[in-house]
């Protein structure tokens, strides 16, 4: 709905009270009809037609200037002279009507005084002394042609009532302009008050927390936009414990909560797909009793962030380490790799020669293994080029299925979509790819049924990747250390593949999020940048 301006709203005011001021003088004019039609049938047998005609027609002339009004008044503006000008008439006209009806001064005195208030409504105290200068003049000469004009007490009487028009006019002008400063102050403060609602409106509907409002059973009596898209499916009146169950455990001490207390906490919230981590915090509302604000922050993607700092500065601070003491270590070894050569060629037994081929074996074997790692430490490059993640994965597949090495009852349930394109190095990718899948071909070697899930869509700009398996799962802890070099759980393991592999996809900014139960299998999920 579109708001209403502050001068739609003043233009709005203005009109109604014109029209307000006009109905009251219309009525005017039909009471003094209703008067003279009574006095007529009243006094029929001593009263003729030609006495009162004039009368009648003053009311009727009246009459119909205020019905070719009503189609003008609309567009008549502010303090509008036309419209005073039908004040004066209507003076005017009162002041004949007096002389023809010779009726009860007072009674028509009455009609003179309101017509002084109500011009007072529209054209403040200035308006009211020009009506009251007016009235003042029509009043006397109608008072001064009629016959009873000839006594000190008609003076007296004229003066005063003079004297009461001129002082009606600054009363009510007086009052008129506090009326109209008043309303002034209130629609400033109106306004004020509007733009505070409206700012207090957009900072709820724009918080990136969700903020609800329950009373004691839990029900929702309010809640914003970040709450509905948190929430989708409840709705207001709905019940927020029968949607959010990590909260059924901490209701009972919310509604303990005095006035000026709060609850804080972190909540986790598993479902089907993800768990979730939640921080609540519960307040009462002090100015409405049996009831409770929440406000709950999904802290999900800021632990993960968290961890995956933590876990980039430990690789960083042990690649920069390692890379020392491998520089250190190839010297030494490439020395004794030269010394044991020589010494083969002059040793003569068989079995002294058994023994220097496997020296050289686990010295070339230690060399392959720095060379890994010096890899590892190297800085990384941002890549520049552009490559289709499903063709890498198709490579990767079929890389898969020639190894002999690996189970080949899997079922898979391949889903990738084409054109895949991000900014990367392809050799670098499938290298990380190919240590995932052959990972998680090797978690489940032992369990009776193997299924792999490989997911590749696109949501929100990123390429999302998931590899799931139905393996044997790791630990939280494992969860935890599985990208450090050297940290391996297999027996003839470096601990190296994944952490080169955690490597190759931080320099292609990928996110990454490993979710893993013993005995319940492993997903990894990545998410790429989409090349625009």
């Amino acid at each position: 709905m579109q708001a209403i301006s502050s001068s739609d709203q003043t233009l709005i005011n203005s009109t109604a009270r014109r029209w307000q001021v006009e109905s009251v003088r219309v009525l005017l004019y039909i009471f003094a009809l209703v008067v003279l039609v009574f006095f007529y049938f009243w006094q029929a047998p001593f009263v003729s037609w030609a006495l009162l005609g004039p009368s009648f027609f003053v009311l009727g002339l009246g009459l119909a200037i205020h019905f070719i009004l009503f189609f003008k008044i609309d567009s008549m503006p502010d303090e509008s002279t036309a419209l005073l000008s039908t004040f004066i008439l209507d003076s005017f006209l009162i002041s004949l009507y007096v002389y023809f009806s010779s009726g009860s001064v007072s009674l028509f005195l009455l009609l003179h005084v309101i017509n002084i208030i109500l011009g007072s409504f529209l054209f403040k105290g200035k308006g009211a002394i020009v009506l009251a200068l007016v009235t003042s003049f029509n009043y006397s000469w109608v008072q001064i042609l009629g016959p009873e004009f000839k006594t000190i007490a008609s003076i007296i009487t004229l003066t005063i009532n003079n004297l009461a028009f001129f002082g009606v006019a600054g009363l009510s002008g007086y009052l008129s302009e506090k009326l109209f400063q008043t309303e002034a102050e209130l629609k400033t403060k109106e306004g004020q008050l509007r733009s505070l609602e409206d700012l207090y409106e957009l900072i709820i509907e724009k918080s990136p927390v969700a903020l609800l409002t329950l009373d004691r059973a839990s029900h929702i009596v309010q809640m914003n936009t970040k709450a509905i898209m948190l929430f989708p499916l409840i709705k207001t009146n709905g019940r927020l414990t029968e949607f959010f169950p990590p909260l059924n455990n901490l209701w009972g001490q919310i509604t303990a909560l005095d006035s000026h207390e709060e609850l804080s906490k972190e909540v986790d919230f598993k479902n089907e797909t993800e768990e979730s981590i939640f921080k609540i915090v519960a307040k009462p509302i002090a100015k409405a009793e049996g009831l409770f604000l929440l406000v709950i922050e999904d802290l999900s993607q800021m632990r993960k962030m968290e961890f995956h700092l933590k876990q980039s500065e430990k690789l960083a601070a042990i690649g920069g380490l390692a890379a020392g003491v491998a520089h250190e270590i190839r010297n030494p070894l490439a020395g004794i790799s030269g010394s044991v050569e020589l010494l083969s060629q002059t040793t003569q037994g068989e079995d002294d020669k058994k023994l220097m081929k496997i020296i050289l074996k686990e010295i070339d074997r230690l060399n392959n293994l720095i060379t890994e790692f010096l890899e590892y430490a190297k800085p990384a490059k941002n890549p520049t080029d552009p490559c289709d993640l499903n063709l890498i994965l198709r490579d990767v597949l079929s890389n898969i299925e020639q190894n002999a090495q690996l189970r080949k009852d899997v079922k898979m349930r391949i889903d990738i979509e084409p054109n895949a394109l991000i900014k990367g190095y392809s050799d670098k990718l499938k290298q990380a790819f190919l240590n995932i899948i052959i990972n998680a071909l090797q978690a489940m070697d032992k369990v009776p049924v193997a299924e792999l899930d490989i997911i590749l869509k696109k949501t929100n700009q990123q390429w999302c990747l998931k590899v799931k398996d139905s393996g044997s799962g790791m630990s939280e802890q494992t969860v935890k250390r599985i990208f450090e070099p050297f940290f391996t759980t297999k027996s003839k393991g470096t601990g190296l593949g994944l952490a080169v592999t955690h490597k190759i996809l931080e320099s292609h900014h990928a996110t990454i999020h490993v979710r893993s139960q013993v005995g319940q299998g492993t997903e990894f999920e990545f998410n790429f940048p989409c090349l625009e």
